[in-house]
């Protein structure tokens, strides 16, 4: 599998849904560590399991938590206000993420190359502004 260095593409983080997904949390999370993303932001809204235990081990996720249930735009708004990154990749934490076919979605950011499973923060606001969510 291709490796990026990571300062060789504009920052992208990742931004992941997570509500009582402890059995599925940790495919979505391990895969991650090996893309060249600049943050993981995971939302652990409403759990009644052990996500959020799971969440927390791994170390490089930062993490908001929220024993009630968030709306799933709300969540995703409130993850992209707290990013650094300039390109977020949303994911559930109820689907394994496979790095292969995510990767070259990152390399083309790379290359300067948009498509639409990266979103850029301002294409975030501007929908954000009209009520509409990508």
């Amino acid at each position: 599998m291709a490796r990026l260095n990571r300062t060789s593409v504009h920052p992208v983080g990742a931004i992941i849904l997570a509500s009582n997904v402890e059995g599925t949390i940790e495919h979505v999370l391990e895969p991650l560590k090996r893309l060249p993303l600049r943050e993981i932001i995971v939302i652990v809204h409403g759990s009644l399991d052990r996500t959020l235990d799971k969440v927390r081990r791994h170390s490089r996720a930062i993490i908001v938590h929220d024993p009630q249930s968030i709306e799933p735009d709300a969540a995703r708004t409130l993850a992209a206000r707290i990013s650094r990154s300039d390109f977020l990749l949303f994911l559930e934490g109820d689907k394994a993420v496979n790095v292969d076919e995510v990767l070259p979605f990152i390399q083309n950011v790379a290359l300067g190359v948009e498509n639409g499973l990266l979103v850029r923060r301002h294409e975030l606001a501007i929908n954000e502004h009209h009520n509409s969510y990508v």
